[in-house]
């Protein structure tokens, strides 16, 4: 869904009157704001995109294929019983996944970096 779109839901949903039927607004909701301002203001390098759901991985998984998947996302593919690659559609070799630390930090540096040059 593109940025404004998304906004827009999340405006919605927190635009209630009534406090009482508002959401309330959780640490996970105000990443995921915080992920979007960073996504209209800050261009994301493609390799911190989990290819499943299209949003910054925050626990990076390589599977059998030699990508790299957002954990919880990859997880979920094959619990679903899916034997192949979500992005090649080959057979997998096996089912383990093993965390790629080198991305994660990655990541985390670049999002502290964004995150401070969007405060200047």
């Amino acid at each position: 869904m593109e940025v404004a779109g998304r906004l827009a839901e999340f405006g919605l949903r927190y635009s209630e009157a009534n406090s009482q039927d508002r959401p309330e607004l959780t640490p996970g909701t105000v990443r995921d704001l915080e992920q979007l301002h960073m996504t209209r203001e800050t261009r994301i390098p493609s390799s911190f995109l989990c290819p499943i759901l299209q949003e910054i991985m925050h626990d990076p998984q390589v599977c059998a294929d030699g990508l790299t998947y957002e954990g919880q996302a990859i997880r979920e593919w094959m619990e679903t019983g899916r034997e192949t690659s979500p992005v090649t559609n080959l057979k997998l070799e096996h089912r383990n996944l093993t965390p790629n630390h080198a991305l994660r930090f990655a990541i985390q540096d670049w999002l502290c970096h964004a995150h401070s040059a969007l405060k200047l």
